[in-house]
């Protein structure tokens, strides 16, 4: 259902830059979970089986959607990292994803992508440097 959202809002022509790559890091991210490994497993069980399951194929889901958007597939886990960036960051300090997706907050996509891989204590410490470089 996420990625679906995601695909679609992908198609509107309004989109600020930072409102894309998150919207692609999303639909990575939900796709990704979704998707059962050659054993046929996922995330969310242990088997994969029935009539109208997807089939795992040897396409990686970043490589898909990379096509499907007319990326590098190193954009679209970029764009992963950069998600889960705001997604801490808004945690952390509510309000910093309307600010960070509007552009009127300017941080490096590194500064941002750092929130996320940082430890729950500095996140906000991080965050705030957003705001006050």
């Amino acid at each position: 259902m996420i990625a679906w959202i995601c695909k679609n809002q992908l198609g509107r022509r309004n989109l600020t830059p930072e409102q894309r790559k998150y919207l692609v890091g999303k639909q990575y991210e939900a796709e990704k979970a979704s998707v059962p490994n050659a054993a046929g497993k996922n995330q969310f069980s242990e088997e994969v089986s029935g009539q109208n399951d997807h089939q795992p194929t040897s396409e990686k889901t970043s490589e898909k959607i990379a096509r499907e958007i007319g990326t590098s597939e190193r954009f679209v886990r970029r764009a992963e990292e950069f998600a889960r960036g705001v997604d801490a960051a808004e945690e952390a300090v509510p309000g910093m994803k309307q600010e960070i997706l509007s552009g009127k907050l300017k941080g490096t996509d590194q500064a941002i992508r750092a929130i996320g891989k940082a430890e729950p204590e500095r996140r906000e410490e991080l965050t705030r440097k957003l705001q006050h470089p």
